[in-house]
């Protein structure tokens, strides 16, 4: 548009300074060709750009969609590790309870054996 604004204003110049009509028509016909080259320029500018843009919003919503696959599968992986996490707790918890458990009968056992040894030795 600005472009389209400064041809038009040389134009004008252009049509004020000469009088020659070839002249008129030769130096009307080079800044119309000039004209035409720097629309092209400036509309090929513009569709390189908006192509850059649509190649980045392209490369994003790949990006998105690989970061969402990823954190579902971590997620998922997050949830077997916690649930085996859980489950070793369990079976250690269990564990020492039991050991537990046995100290407790042996002791009770040993304490045993002395009341016999010692009962033992009363009666003989």
């Amino acid at each position: 548009m600005k472009i389209s604004i400064i041809v038009v204003a040389l134009l004008i110049t252009s049509t004020l300074a000469v009088t020659d009509k070839s002249k008129f028509r030769d130096q009307l016909s080079s800044l119309m060709n000039m004209q035409s080259r720097a629309v092209d320029a400036v509309d090929s500018a513009l569709q390189l750009l908006r192509d850059l843009k649509q190649a980045n919003i392209d490369a994003q919503d790949r990006s998105d969609e690989v970061n969402k696959t990823q954190e579902a599968e971590l997620g998922q992986a997050v949830a077997d590790l916690t649930s085996i996490a859980d489950q070793n707790k369990a079976v250690g918890d269990d564990s020492t309870e039991h050991r537990k458990k046995i100290e407790s009968e042996i002791q009770v056992t040993q304490e045993y054996l002395v009341w016999i040894t010692n009962r033992r030795k009363e009666i003989n």
